[in-house]
């Protein structure tokens, strides 16, 4: 039989891990791109990727219009990269 002491432990567990989830929701939560940027503009790299080709705080020129939920930009390593949107905000 569990206690009511150990189901409130329990219970806070569960508490804090809903509000973990709900805190790593929020970096797919940040504004959408601009829909007015096109070739050759740049955007600002806000992390979360593990690519080690993209810089936090760098911007990077766009290759094409950015479509659905990718964009394509020239990297550190100088190659193009096709990543997603919610890793960048306008410059």
């Amino acid at each position: 039989m569990i206690t009511r002491d150990e189901y409130l432990k329990a219970l806070d567990t569960v508490e804090a891990y809903h509000k973990q989830l709900n805190l790593s929701n929020v970096r797919q939560l940040r504004e959408q791109l601009s829909p007015d940027l096109d070739r050759n503009d740049f955007i600002e790299y806000v992390g979360g990727s593990d690519s080690k080709y993209l810089t936090e705080g760098n911007k990077y020129r766009l290759t094409c219009k950015p479509y659905r939920n990718r964009v394509c930009i020239i990297n550190d390593g100088g190659k193009r990269m096709n990543t997603n949107v919610r890793y960048f905000k306008g410059a």
